[in-house]
């Protein structure tokens, strides 16, 4: 898709001004999304045109929200172009033929719903794909892409374990939030304390059961000789902590044999 936007000095639009959330269909159909923005404190010209533009790998749409001092979402915001979890971008533009962006927020992720193992099934999205003999199977994307946990539809209720058989969620949610830590610290090497991107909601979520510093976000020599290995260990303790916080698992395996 070919952005046609000249650039001049903006303005940033940080993750708190603005809040996205993505609806899932009741029917099974594409999802949609609402979005809340604050920007009164930015100064923006009232008359300046806003648009939300959703993304993901190579797909992309864009949608039309009025104007700074009008907001007005479209009636359709339906995400029927874009296959998974998108990121986010919102734009403020000059109502000129120019559309110049004056005001701009990179890779917002849609909003997430903190608490208990509720936040970690919200912060990564769940798909049914043929996939042979494999009962799931985690997809994190391109890069700044949301993770896609990727279940078998071929086995009888496997959506609904996930959602809810404590058993499978305890074999199935600390590897995807090992694996999802390793891809945002040991591959993209995301800084925890930007609030910009999809990484920014996990990073708060692992906040809430293991509060140690990561050392990504503790100024550490991208090229010292430990930094692998502390993140390693760090990634370790955010797991260890979840499942300690989350599951239990001599209870459970007890209950299984039953």
């Amino acid at each position: 898709m070919i952005r046609e936007f000249n650039y001049t000095r903006r303005r940033r639009i940080t993750a708190r001004h603005v809040q996205i959330e993505r609806v899932e269909s009741e029917d099974g159909g594409a999802s949609s999304f609402d979005a809340t923005l604050q920007l009164d404190e930015l100064g923006l010209p009232p008359d300046a045109l806003l648009e939300i533009e959703a993304s993901r790998e190579r797909q992309a749409m864009r949608f039309r929200w009025g104007t700074v001092g009008n907001p007005q979402p479209p009636a359709d915001r339906e995400l029927s172009d874009i296959a998974g979890p998108p990121n986010f971008r919102v734009m403020v533009l000059t109502p000129d033929s120019s559309r110049q962006i004056l005001a701009l927020a990179n890779r917002i992720a849609p909003q997430w719903n903190p608490g208990g193992e509720a936040a970690a099934q919200a912060l990564v999205h769940l798909d049914e794909e043929d996939l042979g003999q494999e009962v799931w199977r985690l997809d994190l994307g391109e890069t700044g892409d949301a993770p896609v946990l990727k279940v078998n539809r071929n086995i009888d209720g496997i959506s609904h374990a996930v959602r809810n058989d404590p058993a499978f969620r305890s074999l199935v949610f600390p590897e995807v939030l090992r694996s999802v830590l390793n891809q945002a610290l040991l591959v993209q090497e995301a800084d925890p304390n930007d609030d910009e991107g999809y990484w920014y909601g996990w990073f708060g979520f692992v906040n809430q059961f293991y509060p140690q510093e990561c050392p990504a976000a503790a100024g550490y020599d991208p090229d010292a000789e430990k930094r692998q290995a502390d993140l390693r260990e760090w990634i370790d303790g955010a797991v260890r902590a979840f499942t300690d916080t989350r599951f239990n698992a001599s209870k459970l395996y007890a209950e299984a044999r039953r």
